[in-house]
């Protein structure tokens, strides 16, 4: 996607009248070089006036003469030059919160307590209200989780108990909230591993979040922790893959359809362990631009693609030669510090494997 640094603007002129009683009226001559005009605007006997649909970023040339009721016209006065200032909308910038460890706690371990921290409006300009909530995919074993959260705390906590003789997995979302239209949320999510007493020993590793982009291969997979002959079951929303009976999962060719929520069960017989993932497809590796808060002579944008993923910032000002500007992990903020040098610049990201 590319960006254009071009848009409309306008000017307002204003100058003293003349003193000359012969003097009925005003002509005011504008063009892109010096003295070079090549638009006309008579004003009568206005003193000032608006003139619109001019280009941001392009430096424009005034000059006025008088004119009397013969139509007699004066020479031009000095000229006056005009560069048309760039301007950027504020982008909401999405609020932030730091990634979650997972946790593995004991059946009938007692309430637990989860630290939040880094949680901002996303940008030192922004003071907005932060809201936070959260949820678990499996209330039987973790009730949701109270939010202890006062706005505009950079910190928090997570307050829950484990549902009394219970154990399993479950999977909690944290969402932040700022309270815009767009942009307007951060989510994370950990997964809590409650391991049963004596008689249910731990048989398999927890499994791990992923992402992918379709017609990637991704592979889920556990390491045996005990038992030496373990059989698995692996499941998709619930549902049984029937298989997939190993302690990997092999999906080759993802497509969108297979975005959700991955389990595995491993079995020796007496004793079982449940482990479970989500796993987030996006259609393509492409990323989005969205103009970001910028300081006067510089342009900032907002690189959103896959998380976790490497973009390249470049920049052209002819949609020919292309430069390349910075190399991050989505999502980011590039900041061209050099924009102002520039009577047009285009942006866009590629996608670096």
């Amino acid at each position: 996607m590319q960006f254009p640094a071009l848009a409309t603007g306008s000017v307002t002129l204003a100058w003293n009248p003349s003193t000359d009683s012969t003097i009925v009226g005003y002509n005011i001559y504008y063009g892109g070089a010096s003295h070079t005009y090549t638009n006309k605007i008579s004003v009568g006997q206005a003193t000032s006036v608006t003139i619109s649909g001019l280009v941001e970023g392009d430096t424009y040339y005034f000059a006025a003469t008088t004119y009397s009721a013969s139509g007699a016209e004066s020479p031009f006065s000095g000229e006056l030059a005009y560069l048309v200032p760039v301007y950027v909308p504020i982008v909401n910038q999405p609020p932030t919160l730091n990634a979650i460890n997972g946790l593995t706690i004991n059946e009938n371990a007692g309430q637990q307590t989860v630290s939040l921290s880094d949680i901002t409006s996303g940008a030192t300009t922004e003071n907005q209200t932060l809201t936070l909530i959260a949820a678990s995919s499996n209330t039987n074993l973790i009730p949701n989780p109270v939010a202890n959260y006062t706005s505009p705390n950079t910190t928090g906590t997570l307050t829950f108990t484990p549902v009394h003789n219970a154990n399993g997995t479950a999977i909690i979302t944290v969402t932040v909230n700022d309270g815009q239209t767009r942009n307007n949320t951060v989510v994370r999510t950990f997964t809590v591993t409650v391991v049963g007493n004596g008689s249910h020993p731990v048989l398999i590793s927890s499994l791990t979040n992923m992402v992918a982009v379709a017609g990637q291969t991704n592979i889920f997979s556990v390491t045996p922790a005990g038992g030496p002959h373990l059989t698995y079951q692996w499941k998709f929303n619930g549902n049984n893959l029937p298989a997939a009976a190993g302690p990997a999962l092999t999906l080759s060719n993802i497509t969108t359809n297979q975005a959700g929520i991955y389990s595995v069960t491993a079995n020796d017989g007496s004793d079982s362990t449940s482990s479970t993932a989500t796993l987030t497809v996006y259609a393509t590796a492409a990323a989005n631009l969205a103009p970001a808060t910028h300081a006067s002579g510089q342009y900032a944008l907002t690189v959103v693609g896959v998380p976790g993923y490497k973009y390249v910032v470049q920049a052209s000002t002819n949609l020919v030669n292309w430069v390349p500007m910075q190399t991050n992990t989505a999502p980011f903020t590039f900041v061209d510090a050099n924009a102002g040098k520039f009577r047009q610049r285009f942006y866009r990201s590629v996608y670096a494997p």
